[in-house]
């Protein structure tokens, strides 16, 4: 566990020695509710304050640990195994992939450093937490003055475990109020479906547009056009798949090899299908983001306090106020004119 100020910066220090992203997934129900509170929450704070998260099976994990006040991070982009060979699955956690700067963990409170996720089977909450910044070190597969990218591999154990894919080191981070600024964000990576003829990276760049952030979103690199194939019939039949039998009884003889791959991760793949339905898919069917530019909440909140203060200043001081605001900037000193004219 890393608490104080110098071992964070330490901790930071080594992660951008090494080029390294911190990955954090989501699906767009969730990749909504972050734009809209221009951070990423916890479950804990959406909870208390009813913001719209996916509810993962995973969740009560973090919740018996009392970590779920906490966001999860990871080092590894678990999706990327899919992508590249067609074997493995999607991350159900998301398609939608926030690469997030570690200059973030400046501003935790607190950051735990797991050698696997505590998704894991096999988690051991003592034995499994990376203490001191020598072992986080060894996670890595290659010497730190290694070229880029193999200083950023992992050891191949960490990812990957009787032959499947798993999730591998996650950090867990503390932060004021139970959120991380979405300005640390450098890259949205998202998964190639279509919904509704749209590509989903589409649908989330325009999101992100009607907000003040910056960052840039794109289509996933994908090199194995047999895994964008495979997506593209997933999300076309997703109504009428739960389970791997499901899908055996549809899926076309060119992806039966895929299916074989999958036999030991039928209960991934069934919380695959269910959160891409719950949490992306049908969502966007329904036109639930629409009025996704509508003031929240909070900004009203924001908007009553004001009207309270604008109710308790006088004439003078009004006066005072809109000099200085016309002083700053031409344009709305024209603006104000025109609206007392």
């Amino acid at each position: 566990m890393f608490i104080s100020k110098d071992e964070i910066s330490k901790l930071v220090a080594l992660l951008k020695n090494r080029d390294i992203s911190l990955l954090h997934a989501c699906h767009f129900v969730d990749y909504v509710s972050y734009l809209k509170q221009k951070n990423i929450i916890t479950k804990h704070l959406a909870k208390i304050k009813n913001i719209p998260l996916t509810k993962f099976h995973t969740d009560q994990i973090y919740e018996n640990l009392h970590l779920d006040n906490h966001i999860s991070l990871f080092f590894s982009d678990y999706a990327s195994y899919f992508f590249k060979t067609t074997k493995g699955i999607p991350n159900f956690f998301g398609p939608v992939l926030l690469n997030i700067k570690p200059e973030a963990l400046l501003n935790a409170e607190k950051v735990i450093v797991y050698n696997r996720s505590i998704a894991d089977n096999d988690f051991n909450n003592e034995i499994d937490s990376l203490n001191n910044l020598d072992r986080i070190d060894k996670l890595f597969k290659y010497p730190a003055n290694s070229p880029f990218p193999e200083k950023t591999f992992l050891i191949d154990e960490l990812t990957e475990k009787n032959g499947k894919r798993v999730f591998g080191p996650e950090i867990l981070a503390v932060f004021p109020d139970n959120r991380l600024s979405l300005k640390y964000i450098s890259l949205a990576s998202v998964d190639q479906y279509i919904v509704k003829f749209k590509q989903l990276s589409i649908m989330a760049d325009s999101l992100r547009y009607q907000t003040s952030f910056t960052f840039p979103v794109q289509r996933r690199y994908c090199p194995s056009s047999s895994s964008i194939k495979l997506l593209d019939y997933i999300i076309k039949n997703i109504e009428n798949i739960e389970s791997l039998d499901d899908i055996s009884n549809l899926i076309p003889e060119e992806f039966k090899d895929w299916l074989i791959n999958i036999k030991n991760m039928e209960k991934d793949f069934i919380h695959y299908i269910k959160y891409l339905k719950d949490s992306t898919y049908f969502p966007i069917q329904n036109n639930q983001f629409l009025d996704f530019g509508s003031k929240s909440s909070e900004d009203n909140d924001d908007l009553n306090i004001f009207d309270e203060i604008l109710s308790k200043i006088n004439l003078n001081q009004a006066v005072s106020i809109i000099k200085n605001i016309a002083n700053t900037d031409k344009k709305i000193a024209e603006k104000i004119i025109n609206m007392i004219q």
